[in-house]
């Protein structure tokens, strides 16, 4: 028996089309092996290319030698964290054409100002739910297109 994940994430069938990443590949970095897979289905569901971390140490090791589109990046990682790894992409790997996504379960607006004052271009809170995710993915179109226009 196989299992249709959009259906049980509550994404509804008439907006699987919206959200095509065809094309973008994507770089998932989170210590949780749960929240990983859970993104990770729903991006290539919308047939982006994934990349998986579980460290920020790994992440900027993935960044030297590959070339990604966007980053989904938890903030509390072991070792170096998400605010300190989005530093360091903004600073040695990648400036202003790399679309960052910080992902936190902290709800405070300290957290929110703290994530893109770092270099984040916006912030999911966990759980994340699908239309946050739509949300978050028509600014990554959006973000990708001017880039190819300029």
């Amino acid at each position: 028996m196989t299992y249709d994940l959009s259906q049980q994430a509550g994404i509804p069938v008439t907006n699987r089309d919206a959200y095509s990443l065809e094309g973008l590949r994507i770089l998932i970095v989170d210590d949780s092996y749960v929240a990983r897979y859970i993104l990770q289905m729903f991006l290539e569901k919308g047939h982006a290319e994934t990349i998986c971390a579980e460290t920020g140490h790994q992440a900027l090791s993935i960044l030297q030698s590959k070339t990604v589109d966007c980053v989904f990046m938890d903030i509390q990682l072991p070792g170096i964290d998400g605010y300190d790894t989005i530093r360091e992409i903004r600073k040695k790997i990648h400036t202003s054409k790399l679309f960052v996504i910080a992902i936190t379960s902290n709800p405070l607006e300290e957290v929110e100002s703290a994530c893109l004052e770092a270099g984040a271009n916006g912030v999911l809170i966990k759980p994340l739910m699908p239309e946050e995710l739509y949300s978050a993915l028509q600014c990554l179109r959006a973000f990708s297109t001017l880039l190819k226009v300029k």
